[in-house]
């Protein structure tokens, strides 16, 4: 029980002395655990749950010794990442266009109680309207890039897959950004005729020269939009390793 004491009191001081983590830090603990850390004591650390109102109780030891995630330290930056699959009747190139507008729409539209964007950005919207930045464009630790990074991840089985993803200025931001992102992305995908198929489990049964031609009364639409956003533009961060 001595030993334990100790062990728990020396992580403290080295909590304090090296600031590995403080109060307000939103952490993920080895349990899958994820909140915000509420108090440090020489004994024990409470954190207390992101979205509820729970309280998780663990030695401080913990701190140092086990593999804890800080959502805090050092960089305010989270991905906000959402897939979605497309109908094979669309031209990528096109979709690509069109996850690029959803995500620069994103970037400029979402933003908190007190009008401040969610989305980290390399310049902040406002600017372009002769107003003070809201701080999205301040203190960037990392290139976030000159817009959203949208990724053609795959052939699936029913559709090809996609992957759009903007950066936010922390952990609790993402939820509400990737929400926004996909009521935009509906707008958008009804107005350029981007079709999110049904799972194909056995027999496709539509009838797809319909559909191609249905899909194609827009070509025109979705092209322009594709030399303006497509595949060739900067539309992300560096490459993910």
């Amino acid at each position: 029980a001595l030993k334990e004491t100790m062990e728990n009191y020396f992580a403290y001081i080295m909590i304090r002395k090296d600031k590995v983590v403080k109060v307000g830090d939103r952490v993920n603990l080895p349990s899958g655990y994820n909140g915000l850390i509420y108090k440090i004591t020489p004994r024990v650390t409470y954190v207390r749950h992101g979205l509820n109102e729970s309280l998780a109780i663990i030695p401080t030891k913990l701190i140092v010794s086990a593999e804890i995630i800080n959502f805090t330290k050092e960089f305010k930056l989270v991905p906000a990442s959402i897939d979605v699959g497309v109908s094979y009747l669309n031209d990528p190139r096109q979709v690509e266009a069109v996850l690029i507008k959803i995500g620069k729409r994103a970037m400029n539209e979402v933003k908190d109680g007190v009008g401040h964007h969610l989305a980290r950005q390399k310049r902040c919207p406002y600017l372009d309207e002769h107003k003070e930045s809201c701080g999205c464009d301040k203190e960037l630790n990392v290139d976030v890039g000159d817009g959203p990074t949208v990724r053609f991840n795959n052939f699936s089985d029913s559709s090809l897959a996609f992957g759009l993803r903007v950066f936010v200025r922390d952990y609790g931001s993402q939820f509400r950004m990737k929400s926004d992102m996909r009521a935009i992305m509906y707008e958008e995908f009804k107005k350029y005729d981007i079709r999110i198929p049904w799972p194909i489990r056995t027999v496709y049964q539509g009838d797809e020269k319909r559909e191609a031609k249905e899909i194609g009364q827009l070509d025109e639409k979705r092209d322009k939009l594709a030399d303006k956003y497509g595949i060739g533009k900067e539309s992300g961060a560096a490459e993910e390793e």
